[in-house]
Protein backbone atom coordinates (compact mmCIF):
# COMPACT_ATOMS: atom_id res chain seq x y z
CA UNK A 1 0.00 0.00 0.00
CA UNK A 2 1.04 2.95 -0.57
CA UNK A 3 0.36 5.99 2.10
CA UNK A 4 -0.71 9.32 1.08
CA UNK A 5 -0.61 12.63 2.47
CA UNK A 6 -2.91 14.93 0.81
CA UNK A 7 -0.84 17.60 0.48
CA UNK A 8 1.88 16.12 -1.36
CA UNK A 9 5.45 16.53 -1.12
CA UNK A 10 5.66 19.82 -2.56
CA UNK A 11 5.68 21.92 0.99
CA UNK A 12 8.50 20.05 2.25
CA UNK A 13 11.95 21.93 2.84
CA UNK A 14 14.80 20.82 1.07
CA UNK A 15 16.49 19.77 4.44
CA UNK A 16 13.34 17.75 4.93
CA UNK A 17 14.04 15.97 1.53
CA UNK A 18 17.96 15.39 1.65
CA UNK A 19 17.13 13.42 5.45
CA UNK A 20 14.14 11.76 3.73
CA UNK A 21 16.30 10.57 0.52
CA UNK A 22 19.38 9.79 2.82
CA UNK A 23 17.12 7.57 5.07
CA UNK A 24 15.72 5.36 2.62
CA UNK A 25 19.00 4.80 1.42
CA UNK A 26 20.38 3.11 4.47
CA UNK A 27 17.31 1.31 5.22
CA UNK A 28 17.77 0.11 1.61
CA UNK A 29 21.25 -0.65 2.87
CA UNK A 30 19.58 -2.78 5.48
CA UNK A 31 21.03 0.25 7.76
CA UNK A 32 17.30 0.24 9.45
CA UNK A 33 18.26 2.05 13.33
CA UNK A 34 20.40 4.84 11.21
CA UNK A 35 17.71 5.49 8.80
CA UNK A 36 14.97 5.34 11.62
CA UNK A 37 17.07 7.78 13.58
CA UNK A 38 16.78 10.07 10.26
CA UNK A 39 13.23 9.63 9.72
CA UNK A 40 12.07 10.58 13.18
CA UNK A 41 14.34 13.40 13.32
CA UNK A 42 12.61 14.69 9.81
CA UNK A 43 9.37 14.02 11.29
CA UNK A 44 10.09 15.83 14.69
CA UNK A 45 10.95 18.77 11.84
CA UNK A 46 7.72 18.68 9.93
CA UNK A 47 4.69 20.98 10.40
CA UNK A 48 2.19 20.29 8.11
CA UNK A 49 2.02 15.85 7.90
CA UNK A 50 4.32 16.07 4.56
CA UNK A 51 7.00 13.55 6.20
CA UNK A 52 4.32 11.32 7.54
CA UNK A 53 3.76 9.06 5.05
CA UNK A 54 7.68 8.28 4.30
CA UNK A 55 7.78 7.27 8.37
CA UNK A 56 4.98 5.37 8.69
CA UNK A 57 5.75 3.26 5.10
CA UNK A 58 9.08 2.63 6.79
CA UNK A 59 8.01 1.45 9.43
CA UNK A 60 5.34 -0.92 8.00
CA UNK A 61 7.94 -2.32 5.64
CA UNK A 62 10.21 -3.04 9.14
CA UNK A 63 7.23 -4.80 10.73
CA UNK A 64 7.09 -2.40 12.92
CA UNK A 65 3.32 -1.94 12.69
CA UNK A 66 2.18 -0.69 16.47
CA UNK A 67 4.77 1.81 16.72
CA UNK A 68 3.41 3.42 13.41
CA UNK A 69 0.07 3.46 14.91
CA UNK A 70 1.36 5.46 18.16
CA UNK A 71 3.12 7.94 15.57
CA UNK A 72 -0.09 8.47 13.67
CA UNK A 73 -2.30 9.01 17.24
CA UNK A 74 0.25 11.38 18.60
CA UNK A 75 0.02 13.41 15.25
CA UNK A 76 -3.48 13.10 15.51
CA UNK A 77 -3.74 14.55 18.96
CA UNK A 78 -1.07 17.30 18.30
CA UNK A 79 -3.04 18.46 15.19
CA UNK A 80 -6.27 18.17 17.45
CA UNK A 81 -4.58 20.46 19.61
CA UNK A 82 -3.00 22.66 17.13
CA UNK A 83 -5.98 22.98 15.24
CA UNK A 84 -4.23 22.36 12.36
CA UNK A 85 -6.89 20.79 9.96
CA UNK A 86 -3.86 20.06 7.36
CA UNK A 87 -1.83 17.87 9.52
CA UNK A 88 -5.41 16.71 11.08
CA UNK A 89 -6.03 15.45 7.88
CA UNK A 90 -2.79 13.95 6.50
CA UNK A 91 -2.90 12.04 10.04
CA UNK A 92 -6.31 10.93 9.78
CA UNK A 93 -5.77 9.95 6.22
CA UNK A 94 -2.60 7.67 6.44
CA UNK A 95 -4.05 6.04 9.55
CA UNK A 96 -7.35 4.86 7.74
CA UNK A 97 -5.14 3.34 5.21
CA UNK A 98 -2.86 1.28 7.89
CA UNK A 99 -6.11 0.27 9.26
CA UNK A 100 -7.23 -0.85 5.52
CA UNK A 101 -4.02 -2.33 5.29
CA UNK A 102 -4.98 -4.31 9.02
CA UNK A 103 -8.01 -5.16 7.35
CA UNK A 104 -9.70 -3.25 10.08
CA UNK A 105 -12.34 -1.73 7.71
CA UNK A 106 -14.87 -0.62 10.54
CA UNK A 107 -11.85 1.27 11.82
CA UNK A 108 -10.78 2.30 8.75
CA UNK A 109 -14.02 3.76 7.82
CA UNK A 110 -14.14 6.02 11.08
CA UNK A 111 -10.66 7.51 10.20
CA UNK A 112 -12.33 8.68 6.78
CA UNK A 113 -15.50 9.78 7.77
CA UNK A 114 -13.79 12.18 10.45
CA UNK A 115 -11.23 13.03 7.35
CA UNK A 116 -14.30 13.87 5.40
CA UNK A 117 -15.98 16.52 7.79
CA UNK A 118 -12.61 18.37 8.17
CA UNK A 119 -12.46 18.09 4.05
CA UNK A 120 -16.16 19.93 3.60
CA UNK A 121 -14.51 22.83 5.57
CA UNK A 122 -11.70 23.21 3.40
CA UNK A 123 -13.66 22.47 0.20
CA UNK A 124 -10.34 20.69 -1.90
CA UNK A 125 -12.38 18.48 -4.52
CA UNK A 126 -9.43 16.48 -5.34
CA UNK A 127 -9.24 15.32 -2.00
CA UNK A 128 -12.90 14.57 -1.30
CA UNK A 129 -12.80 12.29 -4.28
CA UNK A 130 -10.10 10.34 -2.98
CA UNK A 131 -11.91 10.02 0.18
CA UNK A 132 -14.90 9.16 -0.93
CA UNK A 133 -13.57 6.33 -3.45
CA UNK A 134 -11.67 4.98 -0.03
CA UNK A 135 -15.17 5.07 1.67
CA UNK A 136 -16.30 3.13 -1.45
CA UNK A 137 -13.67 0.58 -1.03
CA UNK A 138 -14.17 -0.02 2.37
CA UNK A 139 -17.66 -0.08 2.90
CA UNK A 140 -18.31 -2.70 -0.72
CA UNK A 141 -15.36 -4.74 1.78
CA UNK A 142 -17.93 -4.61 4.47
CA UNK A 143 -21.03 -5.47 2.29
CA UNK A 144 -23.11 -2.45 1.86
CA UNK A 145 -23.47 -2.35 -1.66
CA UNK A 146 -25.54 0.74 -1.62
CA UNK A 147 -23.39 3.06 0.33
CA UNK A 148 -20.33 1.75 -2.16
CA UNK A 149 -22.19 3.41 -4.93
CA UNK A 150 -23.11 6.02 -3.50
CA UNK A 151 -19.52 7.04 -2.69
CA UNK A 152 -18.28 5.47 -5.51
CA UNK A 153 -20.65 7.64 -8.04
CA UNK A 154 -19.39 10.41 -5.72
CA UNK A 155 -16.13 9.88 -6.33
CA UNK A 156 -16.42 9.75 -10.03
CA UNK A 157 -18.60 12.83 -10.05
CA UNK A 158 -15.67 14.95 -8.73
CA UNK A 159 -12.71 12.86 -11.06
CA UNK A 160 -15.18 13.62 -14.27
CA UNK A 161 -15.37 17.66 -13.09
CA UNK A 162 -12.00 17.78 -12.67
CA UNK A 163 -11.19 15.70 -15.70
CA UNK A 164 -8.62 13.43 -13.87
CA UNK A 165 -9.02 10.39 -16.06
CA UNK A 166 -7.40 8.34 -13.87
CA UNK A 167 -9.32 8.41 -11.25
CA UNK A 168 -12.74 8.10 -13.38
CA UNK A 169 -11.22 4.61 -14.93
CA UNK A 170 -10.90 3.56 -11.62
CA UNK A 171 -14.42 4.71 -10.70
CA UNK A 172 -15.72 2.88 -13.71
CA UNK A 173 -14.20 -0.37 -12.99
CA UNK A 174 -15.47 -0.31 -8.87
CA UNK A 175 -19.07 0.96 -10.05
CA UNK A 176 -18.92 -2.24 -12.98
CA UNK A 177 -17.71 -4.40 -9.89
CA UNK A 178 -20.94 -3.12 -7.82
CA UNK A 179 -23.42 -3.42 -11.05
CA UNK A 180 -21.58 -6.90 -11.57
CA UNK A 181 -22.49 -8.20 -7.76
CA UNK A 182 -26.06 -7.36 -7.93
CA UNK A 183 -25.72 -9.27 -11.42
CA UNK A 184 -26.82 -6.11 -13.82
CA UNK A 185 -24.88 -7.32 -16.38
CA UNK A 186 -25.27 -4.97 -19.00
CA UNK A 187 -24.57 -1.68 -16.58
CA UNK A 188 -21.70 -3.78 -15.28
CA UNK A 189 -20.07 -4.57 -19.22
CA UNK A 190 -21.02 -0.82 -19.45
CA UNK A 191 -18.68 0.76 -16.73
CA UNK A 192 -15.82 -2.22 -17.56
CA UNK A 193 -16.00 -0.46 -21.02
CA UNK A 194 -15.92 2.60 -20.23
CA UNK A 195 -13.38 2.01 -17.78
CA UNK A 196 -11.48 0.19 -20.63
CA UNK A 197 -11.99 3.01 -22.86
CA UNK A 198 -9.83 5.47 -20.73
CA UNK A 199 -6.96 3.20 -19.30
CA UNK A 200 -6.57 2.63 -23.18
CA UNK A 201 -5.98 5.92 -24.01
CA UNK A 202 -4.03 6.38 -20.36
CA UNK A 203 -1.84 3.87 -21.42
CA UNK A 204 -2.55 1.80 -18.12
CA UNK A 205 -2.03 -1.52 -19.11
CA UNK A 206 -2.66 -3.21 -15.38
CA UNK A 207 -6.06 -1.39 -15.69
CA UNK A 208 -6.87 -2.84 -18.88
CA UNK A 209 -5.50 -6.16 -18.10
CA UNK A 210 -8.46 -5.89 -15.30
CA UNK A 211 -11.25 -4.55 -17.60
CA UNK A 212 -10.18 -7.24 -20.25
CA UNK A 213 -11.09 -9.61 -17.42
CA UNK A 214 -13.71 -7.94 -16.38
CA UNK A 215 -15.56 -8.24 -18.66
CA UNK A 216 -14.56 -12.09 -19.46
CA UNK A 217 -16.43 -12.72 -16.38
CA UNK A 218 -19.42 -10.67 -17.40
CA UNK A 219 -19.67 -12.90 -20.62
CA UNK A 220 -18.34 -16.20 -19.16
CA UNK A 221 -22.02 -15.50 -16.83
CA UNK A 222 -23.91 -15.01 -20.24
CA UNK A 223 -22.10 -17.79 -21.43
CA UNK A 224 -21.16 -16.09 -24.96
CA UNK A 225 -17.51 -18.57 -24.37
CA UNK A 226 -16.00 -16.83 -27.35
CA UNK A 227 -16.24 -13.81 -26.21
CA UNK A 228 -15.28 -14.59 -22.71
CA UNK A 229 -12.06 -16.48 -24.08
CA UNK A 230 -11.33 -13.10 -26.64
CA UNK A 231 -11.16 -10.97 -23.11
CA UNK A 232 -9.35 -13.37 -20.77
CA UNK A 233 -6.84 -14.24 -24.12
CA UNK A 234 -6.40 -10.38 -23.88
CA UNK A 235 -5.81 -10.07 -20.41
CA UNK A 236 -3.23 -12.58 -20.41
CA UNK A 237 -1.06 -11.15 -23.18
CA UNK A 238 -1.03 -7.86 -20.99
CA UNK A 239 0.46 -9.47 -17.87
CA UNK A 240 2.58 -11.48 -19.94
CA UNK A 241 4.05 -8.45 -21.15
CA UNK A 242 4.27 -7.16 -17.74
CA UNK A 243 5.61 -10.47 -16.27
CA UNK A 244 2.85 -10.31 -13.93
CA UNK A 245 3.46 -14.52 -13.00
CA UNK A 246 -0.35 -14.83 -10.60
CA UNK A 247 -2.31 -12.64 -13.51
CA UNK A 248 -1.03 -15.16 -15.58
CA UNK A 249 -1.95 -17.72 -13.90
CA UNK A 250 -5.45 -16.78 -12.81
CA UNK A 251 -5.57 -15.93 -16.70
CA UNK A 252 -4.87 -19.41 -18.18
CA UNK A 253 -7.43 -20.82 -15.26
CA UNK A 254 -10.33 -19.05 -16.22
CA UNK A 255 -9.27 -19.65 -19.98
CA UNK A 256 -9.71 -23.28 -18.95
CA UNK A 257 -12.66 -22.73 -16.94
CA UNK A 258 -14.21 -21.43 -20.01
CA UNK A 259 -13.13 -24.14 -22.69
CA UNK A 260 -14.38 -26.40 -19.92
CA UNK A 261 -17.88 -25.16 -20.24
CA UNK A 262 -17.84 -24.78 -23.66
CA UNK A 263 -16.88 -28.65 -24.19
CA UNK A 264 -13.16 -28.41 -25.34
CA UNK A 265 -11.80 -30.48 -22.79
CA UNK A 266 -8.37 -31.23 -24.27
CA UNK A 267 -7.95 -27.15 -24.38
CA UNK A 268 -9.02 -26.63 -21.04
CA UNK A 269 -6.92 -29.24 -19.37
CA UNK A 270 -4.13 -27.66 -21.39
CA UNK A 271 -5.06 -24.39 -19.48
CA UNK A 272 -5.19 -25.68 -16.20
CA UNK A 273 -1.78 -27.15 -16.60
CA UNK A 274 -0.44 -24.00 -17.65
CA UNK A 275 -1.90 -22.41 -14.80
CA UNK A 276 -0.72 -25.20 -12.32
CA UNK A 277 2.91 -24.90 -13.60
CA UNK A 278 2.90 -20.98 -13.25
CA UNK A 279 0.93 -21.93 -9.33
CA UNK A 280 3.67 -24.23 -8.48
CA UNK A 281 6.61 -22.36 -9.84
CA UNK A 282 5.73 -19.07 -8.02
CA UNK A 283 4.67 -20.42 -4.97
CA UNK A 284 0.64 -19.28 -6.11
CA UNK A 285 -0.52 -21.66 -3.10
CA UNK A 286 -4.64 -20.36 -3.20
CA UNK A 287 -4.58 -20.59 -7.59
CA UNK A 288 -2.57 -23.94 -6.83
CA UNK A 289 -5.37 -25.35 -4.65
CA UNK A 290 -8.40 -24.21 -6.65
CA UNK A 291 -6.65 -25.15 -10.28
CA UNK A 292 -5.71 -28.63 -8.49
CA UNK A 293 -9.80 -29.08 -8.12
CA UNK A 294 -10.98 -28.01 -11.29
CA UNK A 295 -8.43 -30.18 -12.98
CA UNK A 296 -10.05 -32.91 -10.73
CA UNK A 297 -13.57 -32.14 -11.83
CA UNK A 298 -12.38 -32.44 -15.68
CA UNK A 299 -10.81 -35.45 -14.94
CA UNK A 300 -14.16 -36.87 -13.19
Amino acid sequence: MTFQSEEGNEDRTNTQNSIIEHAWQLANDGKTQQAEQLFFQALAEDKTGNVLPGVIKFLVSTGQIKKADLVLDQSVERAEKSEDFILHINSLTIKGQLLQMQEDYAGAQDMFEKTLVLEEKLDRPESKAFIYENLGNIVFIQGNIEAAEKWNQKALDLYSMLEQFEGMANQYGNLGIIYHTRGDLSNAKRMYEMALELNGKLGRLEGMASDYGHLGMVYNARKDFIRAQEMYQKTLEINKRLGRYEGMASDYGNLGNVLHASGDLTKAKESYEKALELAEQYGLTQIHEIISAQLEKLQD
